[in-house]
């Protein structure tokens, strides 16, 4: 699935079609038709953002990125990735947020979800993923943590924990083996890839 552009990675194909497939097992067809408006946080390359567009072509969505590098990619895929702070934002705008990989690269995580939820419309959902190294035995977690990088490590009772801080309830919690279907999976243990939807009254 890997192959290499003017000596990088390039993983757009086995991502994108990686978040389709996750994007189908959160949402059924006529659930996502419902949806208008989806703001990703920490949009990266667009992967995300290219799977909703080939996926769910009617979503108004786009993304925000504070890595300027990141932010060229994905526009230069003609997705709309911008660089913007949360506050910004309309509150009870979006029919979806997403936030994904992005809680172990935040110092105050409650707060950092509660200004998601600001933007989340009644009946709408955040949407997120990260690990469960919280969970499990040092020697199980993957073999780097990317310090300073990584500032949290979380687990099932967190996650919980923190969306019931912020008055969401957590509808569907899937533990994967991999963070991308058939792509790089997970050492052999107990480590899992948490992804979460979580959704406001």
């Amino acid at each position: 699935y890997q192959r290499r552009v003017h000596g990088k990675e390039h993983w757009e194909h086995p991502k994108v079609a990686a978040m389709i497939q996750k994007v189908t097992e959160f949402w059924t067809p006529e659930e996502l038709s419902k949806v208008r408006h989806w703001l990703d946080v920490g949009a990266g390359n667009g992967e995300l953002l290219m799977a909703l567009k080939k996926h769910a072509p009617q979503l108004d969505a786009y993304g925000i990125e504070t890595t300027k590098a990141k932010i060229d990619t994905a526009t230069s895929k003609g997705l709309r990735v911008i660089k913007k702070d949360l506050a910004e934002f309309e509150s009870n705008h979006f029919d979806v947020v997403s936030a994904m990989n992005v809680l172990s690269h935040v110092p105050r995580p409650v707060e950092f979800y509660a200004a998601l939820a600001r933007l989340v419309a009644p009946g709408g959902c955040i949407w997120m993923s990260t690990g469960n190294a919280a969970d499990v035995e040092v020697t199980d977690a993957p073999g780097r943590f990317d310090l300073p990088d990584h500032l949290i490590f979380a687990g099932k009772r967190h996650v919980y924990t923190i969306f019931h801080r912020i008055g969401m309830r957590v509808v569907s919690y899937i533990e994967f083996k991999h963070f991308w279907h058939n792509y790089r999976p997970l050492k052999p243990g107990p480590f899992r890839a948490i992804y979460v939807k979580a959704c406001k009254p």
